[in-house]
């Protein structure tokens, strides 16, 4: 599977030393600058912060470039500063790629410092501190964001190379149908470590995999009335919390099955605390 790096953070945080680093260490890469892709436009030029900018046929360019690399094989490193809302038509763009969408970020006194560092025309001076501010207001998810105030270009490369938390999209659609093994942290009529409701199925994980919420793949496995340790059944569907990053599998014994409604009414006791829907 060919990854996509989405590296983002205010002006002179150091995106594209950090991308550069990144498509090196991969055997087939792309770099692409997003500031790059925008100065395309010579005639009529405007900056994508004020009005009449271009960033339509900006993204529709980025997206056309990303999706020709990633077909013919490449893994692809694009930097550019993008918003919550954009991160999540990315995400749906491009599903069946590997996506690491790590948020750049750094204190004060850094940004002016790396800022300082960089070739006079580039300098964004008291923008710099407007713009990690304005970085701080998006809310990212904090498992995507990585403080590199105190860490060196090598350091920051290392941990997103090896830091699954960063990953955005947990492909959970993809077991569906498929036979999963399963182990259980919260068996049946165990009780939530923190929250105190009582678990009326048996919960646990799929070992070795990474969800959107940087931890395992989270499994309900319905059908068995009584506690268990292990157990190894078919994904029927998805829960996908549209207002957390984070999906469960249901899981049933072969030959059995749910309808939404019966699953909605068995995983209610945890899933009522958020707004979900059902994918098959």
């Amino acid at each position: 599977m060919n990854k996509l790096y989405i590296i983002t953070g205010p002006a002179g945080v150091g995106k594209s030393t950090i991308s550069k680093e990144i498509a090196l260490n991969s055997k087939k890469s792309a770099l692409i600058e997003g500031d790059d892709i925008y100065h395309l436009v010579h005639g009529g030029y405007v900056s994508p912060w004020k009005a009449g900018n271009h960033l339509n046929v900006f993204w529709e360019n980025c997206i056309g470039i990303i999706k020709n690399f990633l077909g013919n094989g490449y893994d692809v490193v694009f930097n550019y500063i993008i918003n919550k809302e954009k991160i999540e038509e990315l995400k749906k763009i491009f599903k069946n790629a590997e996506i690491k969408f790590v948020v750049l970020m750094v204190d004060e006194q850094t940004i002016i410092k790396r800022d300082a560092m960089r070739k006079e025309d580039c300098q964004m001076k008291d923008r710099s501190l407007i713009l990690l501010e304005d970085t701080r207001k998006q809310n990212f998810d904090k498992n995507n964001i990585l403080d590199t105030s105190n860490l060196s270009i090598e350091e920051t490369v290392e941990n997103i190379l090896k830091n699954n938390r960063f990953i955005l999209n947990t492909r959970s659609y993809e077991y569906i149908g498929k036979f999963v093994k399963v182990k259980v942290d919260r068996p049946l009529n165990s009780r939530h470590p923190k929250h105190g409701f009582i678990y009326s199925v048996n919960y646990g994980y799929v070992p070795n995999t990474i969800s959107g919420d940087g931890e395992e793949l989270d499994c309900y496995i319905l059908g068995i009335e009584e506690p268990l340790e292990n157990f190894e059944g078919r994904c029927i569907a998805v829960i996908h919390r549209t207002n957390d990053n984070d999906d469960k599998l249901i899981i049933v014994p072969d030959g059995k099955n749910y309808t939404d409604e019966e699953i909605r009414k068995l995983t209610n006791f945890q899933e009522q605390y958020f707004e979900c829907e059902i994918i098959r």
